[in-house]
């Protein structure tokens, strides 16, 4: 470049110079020149530094693991709209112990991890309701559990291609994230064991498929 060829013929005589005066050739810094910036945005380093999201199958013996993560997050954010009895029925509904069962009766449960850490599970039984889905919080409005909701619906359509609809009995706080995925309330919001929840259903298109996020990695 134009630089580079200015700067040898200066730092050719700069040598001869030092050598006829018996003093060792010091070269021309170039880090005296001015760095240049880089032309990446944060977002773009987030993006290239971040861990991509897998999903998969729930494994038998991971029960224990997904029924920590369900608790957590749902102490978070829908345990502070349940009684105390429903708190209770949750932790029975969501315990290691009864998830094992679920599973061996034929439940589908889908993992969502960055990583090796779970950050979203999904629950669908007979094919057609989603019994949990929950993600974490610094996960959500990320697409996650769309993902986790379309994947489970193009597996449950295998099984079962006859399914129409998907329903789902979800928390007061999570109706409206429901409806971005195409949900509609079908009843008012009910009460039962101490449990708050709408009922709600997500109507299929004929081929089984439903408007999802671009594809993520699987793992």
């Amino acid at each position: 470049s134009g630089w580079l060829q200015r700067l040898l013929p200066n730092a050719r005589d700069h040598a001869r110079h030092m050598i006829e005066q018996g003093t060792p050739a010091r070269w021309p810094s170039m880090a005296t020149r001015e760095p240049t910036a880089l032309a990446v945005s944060p977002k773009t380093l987030m993006r290239s530094n971040s861990t991509p999201i897998c999903y998969r199958p729930m494994k038998s013996g991971e029960q224990a693991a997904v029924a920590d993560f369900v608790l957590r997050v749902f102490a978070e954010f829908v345990g502070p709209l349940y009684s105390q009895e429903g708190i209770a029925q949750f932790k029975k509904f969501a315990c290691a112990g009864a998830l094992a069962d679920r599973f061996r009766a034929g439940n589908l449960f889908l993992l969502a991890e960055s990583g090796q850490r779970i950050i979203g599970v999904i629950e669908v039984r007979q094919h057609s309701h989603v019994g949990l889905l929950f993600v974490e919080k610094s996960f959500q409005r990320k697409g996650i559990a769309r993902e986790l909701l379309g994947r489970s619906v193009e597996i449950c359509r295998k099984r079962n291609p006859d399914i129409q609809r998907i329903t789902v009995n979800s928390s007061p706080n999570a109706v409206a994230a429901y409806q971005k995925i195409g949900f509609k309330a079908v009843e008012e919001e009910q009460l039962q064991n101490g449990m708050r929840f709408v009922p709600m259903e997500l109507t299929l298109e004929n081929n089984g498929s439903n408007r999802r996020v671009k594809s993520a990695d699987a793992c």
